[in-house]
């Protein structure tokens, strides 16, 4: 997927998955609470694909929806005033990046739940990620 010009599609990705949970009563607000929603209806991507066996590329497409949701939730929960912004690395994949040592990768972390299940749970990586924002989760190594 051509991810030029993403900054200007997250909103329009966040409102499909938006869209797209509203098919599944669910509602999507940007709150914690909503995350969990997410994880419902990734757990029945998860089971429709080992059903339906999609290609990789298409797992991938609906991970970019849902996993836009899922940064611009952790953005909008305090990611964005600690500094957190879109940024595609050097895998050409959107992260949200403060520095170096400061990188959140929701659109993968989507992806894997879809091909793993239930071991990549997105709420508790929501939590690890609002708890690194807030520097209350020092992820680096210590030497």
């Amino acid at each position: 997927m051509d991810f030029n010009g993403f900054k200007n599609k997250q909103e329009a990705l966040s409102e499909a998955a938006i869209e797209c949970a509203r098919d599944f009563n669910i509602n999507f607000d940007y709150s914690a609470q909503s995350i969990i929603g997410l994880e419902q209806i990734l757990q029945y991507y998860y089971e429709d694909a080992k059903e339906k066996n999609p290609t990789d590329e298409q797992v991938w497409s609906m991970s970019v929806i849902f996993g836009t949701y899922l940064g611009q939730t952790i953005l909008k929960n305090g990611g964005e005033e600690k500094g957190y912004y879109w940024l595609i690395d050097e895998n050409k994949v959107p992260i949200l990046y403060k520095d170096n040592e400061n990188k959140i990768f929701p659109i993968s972390k989507v992806y894997k739940r879809v091909k793993n299940g239930k071991e990549d749970n997105v709420k508790f990586f929501y939590d690890l990620a609002i708890l690194q924002v807030q520097e209350k989760l020092d992820l680096k190594k210590n030497d």
